[in-house]
C-alpha cells in the first residue's frame, strides 16, 4: 500500500466520522464541533487539516466498507 492510498484512506475515514455527526443547520452538530468531540483525538489533526480532509475527493479509492466500521469502533472506544 502506498503512501499516497494511505493518505486517501485517512482522509475517508474523517470523512465517514463527519458523516456519522454532522447536522447542517445545527451548531450542536457543526463540522467543528465533529472535529473538536472526536476527530481530533482520534486523527490528531487540527481543525484546517479536518476541514481541508472534509473537500478533498477521494472517489478514485476503492469502496472499502471496512473504513466506516472502523471508524465507528474507534469512536465508540475514545466515547467511553
Amino acid at each position: 500500500m502506498s503512501n499516497k492510498e494511505n493518505l486517501l484512506l485517512r482522509i475517508k475515514a474523517v470523512q465517514v466520522l463527519d458523516q456519522l455527526y454532522y447536522r447542517k443547520g445545527e451548531h450542536l452538530y457543526s463540522h467543528h464541533r465533529v472535529w473538536r468531540n472526536h476527530a481530533r483525538r482520534i486523527f490528531g489533526i487540527n481543525y484546517t487539516t479536518y476541514a481541508s480532509y472534509l473537500r478533498r475527493d477521494v472517489s478514485q479509492l476503492s469502496d472499502r466498507p471496512e473504513v466506516a466500521e472502523t471508524v465507528r469502533r474507534l469512536d465508540e472506544i475514545l466515547n467511553k
